[in-house]
């Protein structure tokens, strides 16, 4: 069976379709039982749901969706801001 670390850098990565099929089964296995780990799956499929929907989005758009370089700069700053 797969450890909690070893389940949440293959969901992280998201390689855990390209898995050995018993590695497969060993994730779903922990996912199962794992409370923690069973939510963290929720939110990863979430963020990549959420990142697959936005790429789409903007594919459509095009470049009208681009922001202006200020916008990214206070983006930027904003978020340095936040990591102190």
């Amino acid at each position: 069976m797969m450890t909690c670390k070893q389940v949440h850098k293959a969901l992280a990565k998201g390689d855990y379709r390209d898995l050995p099929r018993l590695q497969r089964w060993g994730l779903l296995m922990h996912v199962s039982m794992c409370f923690v780990c069973r939510a963290y799956n929720r939110e990863i499929m979430l963020f990549q749901d959420a990142a697959r929907a936005f790429r789409e989005h903007e594919e459509e758009l095009g470049s009208q969706t681009r922001l202006s370089e200020e916008a990214r700069e206070r983006f930027r700053a904003a978020i340095r801001t936040a990591q102190k």
